[in-house]
């Protein structure tokens, strides 16, 4: 298409270049054909220098052209393959963030469950002896500071083995279960309930009043014995009650609720005893 066009761009100039001779040039005002047809001898020379530039330059230009499109095609492709390969990195590190998040997701929730089954009791479902202990050290601090008071209720199933014995394990474990879902539901959400060990419980209050304490602890004993246990067995419990005392630590404390838990057992259970309360003041 492109030789064609220079081709007729060539004659045009034969015809264009012969017209302004015979307008403007010729002093024997020889004609417009005469010129075309007959041209003197240096406007044929011209005419070919001319007609040869430009269907050269024509053809440079159509190799120039040939040249760009082939390098624009060129670079569209590797455009489009760079693309290509973008988005396929792109979607395989999304497809990796996307398996990263689910792998920390499940790195958190299994951190969670272990750490869930480091602190808590598995039968009962209550914080076990080990978080009991941390949080009575924790609140030791606390009362250092803003001497909020600490005590300890401890409470033991009475006759539990009996329970085992006669009923079975199964049964025992039923009643450990509906034990700790009543010590729960009738404390505070600040008191700290655990599994000591065993049929044994401890209740941690931020207090220093024993009268409050010891009516926590009364109402529990209350609840225990008007509660529905499994295959209706009657159910009561002992607790023995203990005050952080002034040069007293966590281990004295534990030891004076411990000791008067052994009081009310041998006093003949299902009862509450505080710690250092004389016995014609017990109720």
């Amino acid at each position: 298409m492109v030789v064609p066009i220079a081709v007729c761009l060539g004659f045009g100039f034969f015809a264009f270049d012969a017209f302004i001779d015979a307008s403007f040039f010729d002093e024997d005002r020889r004609g417009f054909l005469t010129n075309l047809v007959d041209p003197e001898p240096m406007d044929i020379w011209m005419r070919m220098v001319v007609f040869v530039l430009i269907v050269s330059f024509s053809l440079y230009a159509r190799f120039l052209m040939r040249g760009l499109v082939a390098l624009t095609d060129e670079l569209t492709e590797q455009r489009d393959s760079l693309a290509q390969r973008v988005a396929e990195a792109t979607e395989e590190l999304q497809m990796r963030n996307n398996s990263l998040e689910d792998e920390i997701l499940l790195r958190n929730n299994l951190e969670a469950d272990l750490r869930e089954l480091a602190i808590t009791d598995p039968l009962t479902r209550l914080f076990n002896r080990r978080k009991f202990l941390e949080d009575m050290a924790a609140a030791n601090l606390v009362d250092r500071r803003y001497k909020t008071g600490i005590a300890i209720i401890l409470c033991d199933i009475d006759r539990f083995k009996v329970i085992n014995d006669t009923n079975g394990h199964d049964v025992g474990d039923a009643v450990l279960i509906r034990f700790a879902e009543i010590l729960k539901k009738n404390t505070r959400e600040t008191d700290i309930v655990a599994r000591w060990g065993g049929e044994e419980f401890a209740i941690l209050v931020a207090s220093n009043e024993a009268p409050k304490v010891v009516a926590i602890a009364e109402k529990l004993r209350q609840s225990i014995q008007e509660a529905t246990f499994p295959r209706s067995l009657s159910v009561t419990a002992s607790f023995g009650v203990a005050i952080l005392g002034g040069d007293g630590d966590i281990d004295t404390l534990m030891g004076d609720a411990d000791k008067a838990l052994y009081r009310v057992k041998a006093e003949g259970r299902n009862a509450v005893r505080f710690f250092g309360e004389p016995a014609s003041q017990a109720p």
